[in-house]
């Protein structure tokens, strides 16, 4: 049986630490389910996390809703403020606020309209930013052409 979406603002705890990730989504559920297939496939995105869940396994973790909105981004900065969530002393979000994932890519480079180009993939009608600064180091050249 299928559940219901849920929008809101949830939290990752790992039991033995307290430590927390928190998120916003717009269905929890499936949200909770991303991240627990890319945990065990070694794929997430948050290294601190998947580090802590590759040491202490899955038993060290629980998946709970903080709280059910549809202004989930808005309450996901204040609980990301409030419980210090991004101090890797607290916490495993790697960014001050939710938001600023959407603003800079994973090096820190600000999407800006001159930083930035868009491809388009048919296979899935997608559109994926990519930062010009990144891409144009990662493939420099080695040598200079003559």
């Amino acid at each position: 049986m299928k559940r219901k979406p849920i929008a809101g603002v949830y939290q990752i705890r790992q039991i033995s630490t307290g430590r927390l990730y928190i998120g916003g989504s717009a269905n929890i559920y499936k949200r909770f389910g991303y991240h627990k297939s890319r945990l065990r496939t070694n794929k997430h995105w948050c290294k601190p996390l998947q580090d802590a869940w590759n040491t202490k396994g899955y038993n060290d973790f629980t998946f709970m809703i903080i709280e059910e909105t549809t202004e989930y981004l808005t309450r996901e900065k204040a609980y990301i403020a409030s419980s210090k969530s991004n101090n890797p002393e607290y916490g495993f979000n790697t960014h001050p606020c939710a938001d600023s994932i959407k603003t800079h890519c994973r090096h820190g480079h600000e999407y800006t309209p001159e930083n930035t180009r868009y491809y388009y993939n048919n296979s899935n009608d997608r559109i994926q930013r990519i930062c010009r600064m990144c891409n144009n180091h990662r493939y420099k050249r080695k040598t200079p052409k003559i």
